[in-house]
């Protein structure tokens, strides 16, 4: 008798030349469409910046810009006082620096700021409460 493993009467296994062929050709179509649908992404406007963000992406984003800033600088206090000479020192900085783009009452609604990507953060005393 024959010991060898690699005899006639034991051949080695060996996959089908068919179902190779059929995982390439299917991997070549998944690549394929894959391609496609990421053309269409491009040619669409799926990278252009001045697009609307989602609104799942405009959550996501909060909530990251949210849980990047420390719990002590959240519970800071602002160390200037409130008085006259200091709020009529910051609306004259923001008057001169900011309100082009953020406008008279800080909602961003200008000409100057609907012409800008990413458009002027809301300012308004409404929406700043909120944060």
């Amino acid at each position: 008798m024959n010991d060898n493993p690699t005899s006639a009467t034991h051949p080695t296994p060996r996959p089908p030349k068919r179902s190779a062929l059929r995982i390439v050709a299917i991997f070549f179509l998944l690549l394929l469409l894959a391609g496609a649908a990421l053309y269409r992404s491009v040619t669409t406007g799926g990278l252009i910046a001045r697009q609307t963000p989602s609104a799942l992406e405009v959550f996501v984003a909060d909530r990251l810009v949210n849980l990047s800033i420390p719990k002590e600088a959240k519970a800071r206090k602002n160390p200037l006082d409130s008085s006259s000479a200091i709020i009529d020192a910051g609306r004259e900085v923001y008057q001169k620096n900011c309100e082009v783009c953020h406008g008279f009452d800080g909602r961003g609604k200008t000409a100057a700021g609907g012409g800008v990507y990413p458009p002027p953060v809301d300012l308004s005393r409404a929406t700043l409460a909120q944060r």
